[in-house]
């Protein structure tokens, strides 16, 4: 019997000849996997379909054995206007949908998640104030993960990213691991981060590079993702000057 859910594109695999494996995080079951026919080329309707943060209705069968879900049909639910072509919206979805893909597992997941990714990429889509974006997701996808880190009272103190506490002032910064008491000011007012509220952020472009190496590096030692997320030096390369 056929089933249907909505997922958002994550990631393609190719398979075989004209076959690929596509994860998609769906609202009910968390991150799934599909097999998919029709990838032989770049017209093929599903190859068009199945990029990076295409918002998509699947139906599918489940196949014995397996934790496969075999696609029978894709329609895309959101038509994006301005993503296509776009190198910097594009590579936002990419980024974003790297994270999701690295920071859930196989019906791992929520409908909170899910609706996150879907207004972030939403807004991608439609907005031009996109500075800040990537820094609200990372941070308010952390938040649903349960891992935001505690305020502290003492506005002098250093936090250190891999084992997520406040140490004293006087431990010397490290980067990528322990955020010196600047740093880590603006990284605890990311958590406070709304949509309505995106343009409050002010930073400079340093200082967003940083603040965005912090999101990253706090939610890869929290979850031991090993290998980092591969896609985020283009982001530091498109966002630079922002």
């Amino acid at each position: 019997m056929s089933k249907r859910t909505n997922i958002i594109v994550l990631k393609l695999v190719p398979y075989t000849s004209g076959t690929a494996i596509m994860k998609g995080l769906s609202p009910d079951m968390g991150q799934l996997a599909f097999f998919v026919r029709g990838m032989g080329n770049k017209k093929a309707k599903n190859q068009i379909l199945s990029h990076a943060g295409a918002i998509l209705d699947v139906e599918y069968t489940e196949k014995q054995g397996t934790d496969l879900l075999s696609v029978s049909q894709l329609e895309r639910l959101v038509h994006y206007q301005n993503v296509p072509g776009d190198v910097v919206k594009s590579s936002l979805m990419l980024f974003l949908a790297e994270i999701i893909l690295k920071s859930t597992q196989q019906n791992d997941g929520s409908r909170e998640m899910y609706q996150l990714a879907v207004s972030t990429f939403e807004w991608i889509d439609v907005s031009n104030r996109l500075a800040n974006i990537h820094l609200y997701f990372l941070a308010n996808w952390i938040k649903l993960l349960g891992l935001q880190p505690q305020q502290t009272q003492d506005v002098n103190q250093v936090f250190d990213l891999q084992e997520g506490t406040w140490l004293s002032k006087q431990i010397v910064p490290v980067e990528g691991r322990v955020l010196s008491a600047d740093d880590a000011k603006v990284f605890i007012q990311a958590f406070d981060l709304r949509m309505a509220n995106l343009d409050d952020l002010s930073l400079s472009g340093e200082s967003r590079r940083r603040l965005l190496h912090a999101l990253v590096n706090y939610l890869c030692f929290q979850l031991s993702i090993g290998k980092g997320i591969t896609s985020l030096p283009i982001i530091e390369l498109l966002f630079d000057e922002k």
